[in-house]
């Protein structure tokens, strides 16, 4: 197993059903996370106007930036995906445009947002969206990821998957479930399925005080999801909280999986919640 435990793709035809569903063009700027082996950056670099990896392995790094050092569009940066401020990401220089076509004055003057692709490992998923998802950054994502973490992120109020992970998500963007990934595709080979996953970031939902207290309160929700949601949301006043529930249409007896996405942020604008005391775990420990 390598030492940051990624599984790298190996089937071609997988690579290239990622880059289907990215609709990638000459105008794009990409940034990837974990291009390993480069499998999908060879495919992706002929297609898009400039592309950005970040990579933790320096040993591939290495091995990527020997391998296309003459290509001017290409840019690596060796380090972690966690640790890297992503407000001072800068895409290397662009794709030559086809013949006639004029430059994009928008690029010019600032990048366009990156459209993200990326195998993700499967250890650090949740923790990658949690950086990713509130950077205003990027437009359009197509990762790989493990099923399970998909089929979390897309599923609809009131089953098992749906949980703080899917709040949190579609928070900022809406996730689109594109295919399964059997495990003979990778290298090694893992013990589960993975899945492609499309996110398409939308307009803020709300005004950024409020999305924070939305997701803290599905923090708070979650940590106690067998609970009703007047119990979940305790010490607060349940008088008070049975009223505001009331006054919002919300049956007091649900549970933290019965809210939809909406309910979490009409609730983050009421005064009672605002008394709820914040929790610190992860987006993924719920």
């Amino acid at each position: 197993m390598p030492k940051w435990s990624q599984h790298f793709l190996i089937d071609p035809g997988v690579a290239h059903d990622i880059l289907d569903h990215a609709h990638l063009t000459l105008q794009d700027v990409v940034l990837e996370i974990g291009p390993g082996r480069g499998a999908l950056t060879e495919l992706i670099l002929p297609r898009v106007r400039s592309l950005l990896a970040i990579e933790i392995d320096p040993v591939l790094s290495a091995e990527l930036r020997r391998r296309w050092v003459s290509v001017p569009q290409f840019n690596i940066i060796t380090g972690d995906f966690l640790r890297t401020n992503l407000d001072a990401l800068v895409p290397p220089h662009p794709h030559p445009l086809p013949p006639g076509e004029r430059e994009d004055t928008t690029y010019a003057l600032s990048s366009p947002p990156f459209k993200v692709m990326g195998n993700l490992p499967y250890a650090v998923t949740a923790p990658i969206l949690q950086r990713l998802l509130p950077w205003s950054g990027w437009s359009e994502a197509t990762l790989m990821m493990q099923r399970e973490v998909a089929e979390r992120l897309t599923s609809p109020p009131g089953r098992r998957a749906y949980g703080l992970l899917t709040v949190a998500t579609q928070l900022y963007a809406t996730p689109t479930f594109v295919s399964v990934v059997p495990p003979a595709a990778f290298q090694p080979i893992p013990q589960v399925e993975s899945a492609i996953l499309r996110l398409r970031r939308h307009p803020p939902l709300a005004p950024p005080a409020v999305i924070d207290r939305a997701l803290h309160l599905a923090k708070t929700a979650f940590h106690h999801r067998r609970k009703t949601l007047l119990n979940a949301f305790s010490p607060t006043s349940k008088s008070d909280l049975l009223r505001t529930l009331e006054r919002l249409g919300i049956d007091p007896k649900s549970r933290p999986e019965d809210l939809r996405v909406e309910d979490f942020l009409r609730l983050a604008r009421t005064p009672v919640t605002s008394l709820i005391p914040r929790r610190k775990n992860a987006i993924h420990s719920a």
